[in-house]
């Protein structure tokens, strides 16, 4: 059947009823509401966690600064082993890490940024010189996602180095697709309801049109 007529009794194409369009046309609109409003929640839970996570790392980077020291161009990490909860920090803070000296000689790096890949010498030596900290989003071997911080650190001597610390987006990413996934599931019983709503709304409007045809039938030629 053609999208856009019916067929009568005796076998005669006839357009579509007036609330039949009216409905469909509701329901058209309804969808493109409901997935522009999904689209704007989606964009601003993502920018909400991206935002949540710089904070993070601002604060992780804060924290460096109370456990490492650099003697001779070696850092030294200094915490307590038998301390659960300061061994357990310092571990987070070296998982994604990178310390290079002012030349942009690698000082130490972690397993971890090993397999994000260390940034050429050049890179380094601009981020150094940035004077403010570079955020980047970087892909690991395993194709996962990963915010980086690198700003510039600088010691009792006034010797600068550049500290790079990262966190996975992993999390944030099964945040989204949650969400996308749970969003797209309700949609099709809020377009289901919308249908049943917009029939009743269209029948209740035309009511007055029904009315004046079936009074108009009732008038003869004369």
């Amino acid at each position: 059947m053609d999208s856009s007529v019916m067929r009568n009794t005796d076998g005669k194409r006839r357009p579509l009823g007036l609330r039949l369009r009216l409905t469909l046309s509701y329901v058209i609109i309804f969808t493109i509401l409901l997935a522009a409003v999904g689209a704007l929640f989606r964009q601003q839970l993502k920018s909400s966690l991206y935002h949540n996570t710089t904070l993070i790392l601002d604060e992780e980077a804060a924290a460096v600064k109370g456990y490492l020291q650099i003697e001779r161009n070696v850092p030294v990490w200094k915490y307590d082993p038998k301390d659960t909860e300061e061994s357990f920090i310092v571990q987070r803070l070296r998982r994604i890490f990178l310390l290079t000296g002012g030349d942009g000689r690698v000082l130490e790096v972690s397993d971890a940024y090993n397999s994000l890949g260390v940034e050429p010498k050049k890179e380094l030596q601009s981020m150094l010189a940035a004077g403010k900290p570079v955020w980047r989003v970087r892909k690991g071997d395993k194709g996962i996602s990963y915010l980086v911080r690198s700003a510039v650190l600088t010691d009792d001597g006034g010797r600068k180095f550049l500290l790079t610390i990262g966190r996975t987006l992993d999390v944030n990413e099964k945040l989204l697709n949650q969400f996308t996934r749970y969003y797209f599931t309700i949609v099709p019983l809020f377009l289901l309801a919308s249908s049943a709503l917009g029939w009743l709304m269209a029948g209740r409007g035309l009511s007055p049109l029904n009315d004046v045809a079936r009074a108009a039938q009732l008038v003869t030629g004369e």
